[in-house]
């Protein structure tokens, strides 16, 4: 569905209305993942161990499989590395914030993803830390056209569902700034 493809990943949110439809993706593999497990950015320290392992697993063991391998043996620091900032290159920072609703995203140079981030709540499930984690490699939008981790609408589905590893493998095989998913329909299929 390529009109789900264009919601979730293809348009520029800064903007209004959205418009650009082109992909934004990470091109670096080498990306260091900040947990701010000590509250460094928000002063919200998370106290269920169970709830950090959940986002370490995601990240390490579950978003590299959607998003065609991309992500592989990826680091995460724990906070016990240097603080980072946002907008560091070749960064991801989670955060919790109790104050404002979920969120993730990305900071982009020519389309090319540099950094990402996304906060949690404390009382964050697994469903919220997948979909947002979904948004900090390239897929920024919503839609209810395909059941997707990142649907708009109730019911909400809790894992990684075949449109968001099939979207991911797409994104992750075209270069930054396509505006085509795929270059002839008729003769040729991502693998």
């Amino acid at each position: 569905n390529l009109g789900a493809f264009d919601e979730l990943a293809r348009k520029d949110r800064s903007v209004n209305p959205p418009t650009d439809f082109v992909t934004h993706r990470w091109v670096e593999r080498n990306i260091r993942v900040y947990l701010d497990v000590n509250g460094q950015f928000t002063g919200i320290i998370p106290t269920d161990p169970q709830q950090i392992d959940l986002v370490e697993n995601i990240i390490k063991n579950e978003l590299p499989g959607v998003i065609n391998n991309h992500f592989q043996n990826i680091q995460v620091d724990r906070g016990t590395g240097s603080r980072p900032n946002f907008g560091d290159v070749n960064t991801v920072i989670v955060y919790w914030d109790n104050q404002v609703p979920s969120g993730g995203g990305y900071s982009d140079n020519n389309n090319r993803i540099y950094s990402g981030s996304f906060n949690i709540q404390t009382t964050s499930d697994a469903r919220v830390i997948r979909h947002e984690s979904f948004h900090m490699v390239g897929f920024d939008g919503h839609t209810d056209l395909v059941s997707t981790i990142l649907k708009k609408t109730a019911p909400f589905p809790t894992t990684y569902q075949s449109f968001d590893s099939d979207a991911g493998k797409i994104l992750y095989k075209r270069p930054p700034g396509n505006r085509s998913p795929d270059a002839n329909p008729d003769t040729y299929r991502i693998r």
